[in-house]
């Protein structure tokens, strides 16, 4: 197992001046879209879910779901507004995501090579990197900031930065956690949006895209960053994937489309060809 992910699963309801659409999501989910370019029995996923998510849905993906539990109650339930101005407003309804179980983690799982923190209630997070720290293969541990939970919780949101091995961010988190001071000592990727992504203070520009739906779009960057980097890419060429995918997803509604599908398939057509 060369990378596992600790992000919730359930269902997206997205509303944008474009429209509606509701879908399988989740961060968990959104990454795993990305990372499963990696292939078959590379990539697990860790998530809390009732009896109404269907797995096959993480199983078609070639990811693992030995680390998605079935519990009594309904899954996640994640609830997105973006406006015009590309402001956005969150709710959520955690359902079964509301309990996380760490030491039940799978034994492949408590091997890999990297762990990834997708979007989730920092307490979470901090719980989770708590006990990845003990584990003896000592993987590497990412983690992704979200606004929501920038506002709400800075302090322990900083900790979790400088606590993690590789950040995940967009300006807006950028802003709210560290104003114009400097980034823990951490590498980082931050997204700018329209503008692309950076690593390390280096920008990657996207293409021009016609955004109708954006949510998933960072966590799709995430998923495609770390499997290129676990498949010995380097920062950039990886990052300049990563933002392909991610500006794909955002031209159409949900996680399934098929414009984020054929960039998936692309790219990882190329890890082969190499």
């Amino acid at each position: 197992m060369d990378l596992v992910i600790v992000g919730h699963l359930g269902l997206n309801d997205d509303v944008t001046p474009f429209g509606r659409a509701v879908s399988p999501g989740g961060a968990g989910y959104a990454v795993a879209k990305g990372a499963r370019l990696l292939g078959p029995g590379r990539v697990g996923l860790v998530a809390r879910v009732g009896p109404d998510f269907d797995r096959n849905a993480v199983l078609s993906m070639g990811v693992d779901a030995e680390g998605v539990t079935v519990h009594e109650g309904r899954s996640p339930r994640f609830y997105m507004r973006q406006h015009a101005d590309n402001s956005r407003e969150f709710t959520a309804d955690m359902g079964t995501g509301n309990t996380i179980a760490p030491d039940e983690l799978p034994a492949p799982y408590r091997r890999a090579r990297h762990v990834h923190l997708a979007t989730a209630p920092p307490q979470q997070q901090w719980a989770w990197l708590t006990f990845l720290r003990t584990l003896p293969a000592r993987p590497a541990v990412s983690v992704d900031m979200f606004e929501h939970f920038a506002s709400s919780d800075p302090a322990l949101c900083r900790s979790l930065c400088a606590a993690a091995d590789l950040l995940f961010m967009n300006d807006e988190e950028r802003h709210i956690l560290y104003g114009d001071g400097p980034l823990p000592s951490a590498p980082a990727v931050v997204k700018h949006g329209p503008l692309g992504a950076s690593y390390c203070g280096t920008l990657v520009p996207t293409t021009a895209a016609d955004p109708v739906d954006t949510t998933g779009a960072g966590e799709v960057l995430a998923g495609v960053f770390l499997a290129l980097r676990l498949a010995g890419e380097d920062p950039l060429p990886a990052l300049t994937a990563a933002v392909r995918a991610a500006t794909a997803k955002v031209t159409e509604f949900g996680m399934d489309g098929a414009g984020l599908a054929t960039a998936i398939d692309e790219i990882a057509a190329h890890i082969c060809a190499a």
